[in-house]
């Protein structure tokens, strides 16, 4: 009788952890957010932050990427929508023909001094996908990491011509 009450709470003590881990691995997870504004040059950057961890300016419309990445990989990444000057969140175009690569890799830098970063990785999809690239020739020192999702091999006049021969294959 005593070997068989031990098994039988063995097997009870068993079937509990494994409901406890399996609900454990099913709980909805919850992700830190932040929000502000930071003022670069005299001008407005909203910004949103999700995630815990690794610091990660994405770069790109702020308002579009938040809900692509997932609650589990915002448990590992702190990912930084901003908007930066002339995008999704600027009341109108102001000097876009002085916006150059260097201008862009620099507004990322002062939005990581201004959130007091040493260090962040910059991630960039398509078109915005060079930055990451350039920030880290450019700053090699203050850049921890790069994701580059979905970005064309070269981006130049020329490209436009190379898609639409895709487009039309």
């Amino acid at each position: 009788m005593k070997a068989s009450s031990m098994v039988a709470a063995a097997t009870l003590i068993s079937l509990a952890a494994s409901a406890e881990a399996q609900r454990a691995h099913t709980a909805p997870m919850t992700t830190a957010r932040t929000s502000g504004v930071i003022t670069i040059a005299g001008t407005p950057h909203p910004y949103l932050s999700e995630g815990t961890s690794l610091p990660c300016i994405v770069a790109g419309l702020a308002p579009f990427y938040p809900p692509l990445f997932s609650d589990r990989l915002k448990q590992r990444i702190r990912f930084i929508f901003v908007d930066f000057k002339n995008t999704w969140g600027a009341e109108a175009l102001r000097d876009a023909d002085k916006m150059t690569m260097d201008t862009l890799v620099e507004e990322i830098d002062d939005v990581r001094r201004a959130l007091g970063l040493e260090k962040v990785c910059v991630v960039g999809h398509s078109a915005p996908g060079f930055l990451p690239l350039e920030f880290a020739l450019r700053h090699p020192d203050r850049m921890s990491h790069g994701i580059v999702i979905g970005t064309p091999p070269f981006f130049n006049r020329d490209f436009d011509k190379v898609q639409s021969r895709f487009g039309d294959a």
